[in-house]
């Protein structure tokens, strides 16, 4: 995980089912997303954010945030997208008072 300020509105979000770390079969399409920003981008590097909720054990929520982005990641890995350039954020805690998927999410950003 490194320290990159994350700036501007996310390419893409993905949602995750509670406790669960795949990506839907919908979700697939941020592949096509993220492969057409990086052409417009071609130094840029994919930002994954991985989201939890601020309830229960702590570290077990982080885990499971960065399972996801990783999750996210190996698809677009999959999907022709240099690993090296997929970079990771620190796990977040979701606040505020959003709706329970905002907490079981994946944020995109090319940048």
């Amino acid at each position: 995980m490194v320290e990159i300020v994350a700036l501007g509105e996310p390419l893409a979000k993905v949602y995750f089912a509670v406790g669960e770390a795949k990506l839907a079969d919908a979700d697939m399409a941020i592949v096509a997303l993220t492969v057409q920003a990086l052409g417009a981008s071609p130094n840029g590097i994919i930002l994954l954010s991985g989201f939890h909720d601020p309830s229960g054990d702590a570290r077990k929520n982080a885990e499971l945030a960065k399972a996801r982005a990783v999750s996210v990641r190996d698809v677009l890995v999959a999907g022709g997208i240099p690993a090296d350039r997929c970079k990771f954020r620190k796990p977040e805690s979701a606040l505020g008072s959003g709706s329970p998927e905002e907490s079981r999410r994946v944020e995109i950003r090319v940048q």
